[in-house]
């Protein structure tokens, strides 16, 4: 692969590929950042925004649904590998993700980055516990989490599963919705002698308020089709936001 000319495809290559020098310096400077903190997410989202203003032209509409205090979880569409970078400069409060292991096993510099600004991994396809126990506790510290229901990527809108839905239960937290328009187009590689920034439109949608029923806990029957209820729900408020072409299973 011949190495790229710009300043922004040389810091992509980094990242993707791994220059070893690059990285470990880059990681010695990240150990001096605390854990979990407002600061990092803050240093995080200043560095993002700044990234975002080189590469995307980003509109916001519906900010205002997301509320500026107390638990909440983010449900997004997800067709791009930028949806975090996207939902993370578009949100008026720091959003804690739940991001696939695999994310935090190509790269030192992503993985310590993301661990330090509050992105923690799950494993697809099992039952996280350990994952689950951490995303429960954040919400009921008062945090909010942004997740993915549909599991991983689609071109347009596939199935809902039902995880974020029970976390919402289980906290007691709003569920807003949220579509991302155009990340899917984004690809900073082929940009190494022309510039060009792509359009991305992120729409919040009015929160979903969840309520368990008590007698859901006697009745595992009733609580699955209570949780495939809302999720339907929660699916379609995102395909409202979508062009007709990306709301696929939800049209």
């Amino acid at each position: 692969m011949p190495v790229p000319r710009t300043v922004a495809g040389r810091l992509v290559l980094i990242v993707e590929k791994g220059d070893r020098e690059t990285s470990f310096r880059i990681m010695l400077r990240l150990s001096f950042l605390p854990r979990n903190s407002s600061f990092t997410w803050k240093l995080a989202y200043v560095t993002l925004s700044l990234y975002q203003k080189l590469f995307y032209r980003i509109t916001v509409e519906g900010k205002e649904h997301v509320p500026l205090r107390g638990p909440a979880v983010l449900a997004s569409n997800h067709t791009s590998g930028h949806d975090i970078v996207i939902l993370g400069c578009s949100s008026p409060r720091q959003i804690f993700f739940m991001a696939k292991q695999e994310l935090f096993e190509k790269n030192p510099i992503v993985s310590e980055f993301f661990r330090r600004a509050g992105v923690f991994p799950v494993r697809r396809g099992k039952s996280d516990r350990k994952a689950i126990a951490h995303a429960l506790k954040l919400l009921r510290d008062g945090c909010m989490l942004g997740m993915f229901p549909e599991g991983k990527r689609f071109p347009a809108l596939g199935e809902g599963k039902t995880g974020v839905v029970r976390l919402a239960l289980k906290a007691q937290a709003p569920i807003v919705p949220v579509a991302i328009i155009g990340a899917r187009d984004i690809n900073h590689m082929r940009r190494t002698r022309r510039w060009h920034r792509d359009r991305v439109l992120v729409r919040y949608g009015v929160p979903i308020q969840v309520k368990d029923d008590p007698a859901h806990s006697r009745d595992m029957d009733a609580a699955y089709t209570h949780a495939q209820e809302l999720t339907t729900r929660m699916m379609k408020a995102i395909a409202e936001m979508l062009p007709p072409e990306m709301r696929g299973l939800y049209a």
